[in-house]
């Protein structure tokens, strides 16, 4: 899988699936991140919002997580240049739009929209379809990151 991710995504796909698999973040915790959330001096990503689709249906932002108020994940430079390039063409449209959001979410749109968290679904899977990986749900990245790292020395 990543291989095929780092030989064949878009940056957008790329940024996305490996924030999902080195993080074991859930997909409304991702929709949610902002580029403020991530720390290029200490290496990390703290979440403290997330995406959650409210009682009336409609799509919200969230204070906390599910299980807890926050975390903070270290991450490994490699993913903070994929992050810091993909962050770049969204400061790039937003300059070419003139528009500075209060959210700057890192997958949402340049004016300070939040991407939902199906949408992030939908990207995984026509990547995976696409490049015969294994069809496995978005959630499950979370698993497989945390089978992955548990094998590592």
């Amino acid at each position: 899988m990543l291989k095929t991710i780092n030989e064949h995504a878009s940056l957008k796909t790329k940024a996305l699936i490996l924030t999902a698999f080195i993080t074991g973040a859930r997909q409304g915790e991702i929709a949610a991140l902002e580029e403020k959330h991530i720390d290029f001096i200490d290496r990390a990503i703290t979440f403290n919002q997330r995406i959650t689709k409210g009682a009336d249906g409609n799509y919200k932002r969230a204070d906390g997580l599910k299980s807890d108020i926050s975390k903070t994940i270290p991450v490994p430079d490699s993913y903070l240049d994929v992050i810091r390039n993909f962050m770049l063409i969204n400061k790039k449209a937003r300059i070419a739009l003139g528009v500075d959001p209060n959210h700057k979410y890192i997958f949402g749109s340049p004016e300070g929209k939040f991407e939902l968290p199906t949408s992030l679904y939908r990207n995984w899977m026509r990547f995976a379809k696409k490049h015969n990986l294994r069809e496995i749900r978005f959630h499950d990245l979370r698993h497989t990151s945390a089978s992955y790292f548990a094998k590592q020395p």
